[in-house]
């Protein structure tokens, strides 16, 4: 049978699962209502740090942070369109690379301006 505590920190983790499932991100600190899984959360990277998280956890925890989307795989972007915003935030405006749809590149540059 499971502790309190060990329930309770289930509980926490499947709240915290859900909101990423939704919003494929942790929650906003400055949002009052999720702000608690939020600290959860922050608590649990430092008993991890600290050595003091066992191993079932952090790998509960891992794959959380795996189902996130990261800053470097932003949900609009492709390939070409990479080469393509680059070109234009140095003041070049290039045709599109061979493979890549124009009509894409332009839908998806007008979101950056």
């Amino acid at each position: 049978m499971a502790t309190k505590n060990e329930q309770k920190w289930q509980v926490n983790y499947e709240q915290l699962k859900d909101y990423i499932l939704e919003h494929h991100q942790l929650p906003d600190k400055k949002k009052v209502e999720n702000r608690g899984l939020l600290n959860w959360w922050k608590y649990n990277k430092k008993l991890i740090k600290s050595g003091k998280l066992d191993a079932e956890r952090i790998a509960l925890l891992e794959a959380l942070s795996n189902m996130r989307l990261k800053k470097e795989e932003p949900r609009l972007r492709s390939a070409c369109f990479e080469k393509y915003t680059v070109d234009m935030k140095a003041g070049h405006r290039r045709g599109v690379p061979d493979g890549c749809d124009a009509d894409e590149q332009e839908e998806q540059a007008d979101l950056l301006r």
